[in-house]
Formats: structure tokens, C-alpha cells, sequence
């Protein structure tokens, strides 16, 4: 199933494996079940192994050895915390052993005890900004994207990625901000100044530094967990109060003040 889902490309080649390590997380066949097979339609809906892919079969672009973090993987990133990974759902499955089961200078196999529901990066209904759309406490900046014209560069697919650090409404609320009364170029400066373009920043830490904002102004990123913060140009700080929620073409935090 690995091999006919064209998950082996990059994972050994004939030039001194000059690729960066990978990881890959897999089941034993007791986790899969006799027969394999039916196992793989009621997972996939599937009707043949060329088309399998599985969120157990996935492979990251990690240096060998597994620390509290998201890690990129080929359906969407993965967070792992205290011996269990989770999906961009929350479901989560257990990490076998800390040690890995095959190890090599290319990287290493670890064993899971479970499955893990893969992300399309194509799917169009869990972008950023259907998911905001959704949040009835992000209904005052939802309407703010609508009108400034960039809801449609939310929603698009592929190479296109954002991360969103999205005001509540009580927050816009309590900052004076009348979001009604703002004419396109001000709804425009507004929306853009919490939109991060192509990147996926989580609050684990593994991005510190600057970074520039769709306006092109930068924003300071600092701190991980429930220590991670983001200051822009002027010095005002920003703190999630629910964070890493992930989609199809990228991540969204939720804050409780504005810049």
C-alpha cells in the first residue's frame, strides 16, 4: 500500500540519500486487521490500493528523534505532545515506543497504534476562511473580509497558505473599532495587518523571529505554548485565546485585543 500510494519518492534515491531525513509513522498488521483489504475500504472508501492514502502512511521532513511540536506531513501537520500524535481533528493515536524501530543516517520508522484522518489541501469547504465563517465569535471580522475584497484570496487552495490571527468580536468591540463605518481601503488595511502569507505559524515555538504581515508591515513572533505572542511594528502584543486550528490552506488563531 505504501509503494502503490507513491509514498517511497524521496525516501531513498541512488545519490547518497543527499535528501533531508524523513520520518515515517506506521502500523503493524495487527492494527490493520484481517483482511488488510477490507480494512483499507472502510478507512478510504476506495476500490483499489493504486489510490490509497492513508494519514498512517505519511512521511515528515524531520531530523530523526520526535519533541512536542506540529510537524509537516504529506496530508496536513501533525501535533505531537506526550507520546501521542493528533490530526488536524483532534483525533489522536499513540506512539508505540520512543525509540525507533528502524533508524538509518535517511531517518527512521516508528510505530503507531492507530490512524490518522488525512488533510486535502485541496478542499475547499475547511479553509481558513470558510472556518472563520463558521465562528460566530469572528462574525465582525468575517464581515470585515467580505468587504475589503481579500475573503476570495482566503479560500484558494494549493500553493496558497495563511496564517490568521483572527480578533473576536468582543475584541474589535472593545477597541472602538466600527467596522460598518470603514470604507474598503481601511477594511482592507485592518483584515490584512492579522493575515501572515505563506506560512503556517503554530504557537510551538518552532517560528521565532520576524515576519511580514499581508501589508507588508512586520510582526514580531515570540514565546511557545501559552507563552507565544505576536507585537507589531508599534509594540502592541497579541496573545491567542484558542489557537492551531488548522485548514485545508492554513492555521488560525483567535485573539482576544486587536493591534
Amino acid at each position: 500500500m505504501f509503494l502503490n500510494a507513491g509514498l517511497s519518492d524521496g525516501l531513498f534515491d541512488w545519490q547518497y540519500y543527499q535528501h533531508s531525513p524523513k520520518t515515517v509513522l506506521i502500523q503493524s498488521d495487527e492494527v490493520w486487521g484481517f483482511p488488510w483489504q477490507r480494512i483499507c475500504l472502510t478507512l478510504t472508501g476506495c476500490t483499489g490500493c493504486s489510490n490509497v492514502k492513508p494519514a498512517s502512511l505519511i512521511s515528515m521532513c524531520v531530523p530523526t528523534g520526535i519533541s512536542q511540536k506540529f510537524y509537516p506531513t504529506n496530508f496536513g501537520y501533525i501535533l505531537y505532545d506526550a507520546g501521542k500524535f493528533y490530526d488536524y481533528t483532534g483525533n489522536s493515536v499513540n506512539l508505540v515506543s520512543s525509540a525507533p524501530e528502524w533508524e538509518a543516517s535517511n531517518g527512521a520508522i516508528y510505530g503507531i497504534d492507530g490512524f490518522l484522518k488525512p488533510l486535502d489541501k485541496l478542499n475547499d469547504t475547511i479553509t481558513v476562511y470558510n472556518l472563520m465563517k463558521k465562528d460566530p465569535e469572528l462574525s465582525l471580522y468575517i464581515s470585515a473580509l467580505d468587504r475589503s475584497g481579500i475573503a476570495s484570496q482566503l479560500q484558494l487552495t494549493g500553493f496558497f497558505t495563511y496564517t490568521v490571527i483572527a480578533p473576536r468580536n468582543a475584541a474589535i468591540t472593545a477597541a472602538g473599532i466600527n467596522v460598518a463605518a470603514l470604507n474598503a481601503t481601511e477594511l482592507r488595511n485592518f483584515v490584512q495587518s492579522y493575515i501572515i502569507p505563506n506560512r503556517y505559524v503554530f504557537t510551538d515555538g518552532d517560528f521565532n523571529g520576524q515576519i511580514a504581515n499581508k501589508n507588508g508591515e512586520l510582526l514580531t513572533v515570540a514565546g511557545r505554548w501559552e507563552n507565544f505572542a505576536v507585537t507589531n511594528t508599534a509594540g502592541k502584543t497579541v496573545k491567542p485565546v484558542a489557537s492551531n486550528t488548522q485548514g485545508s490552506n492554513g492555521v488560525i488563531h483567535k485573539i482576544n485585543s486587536v493591534f
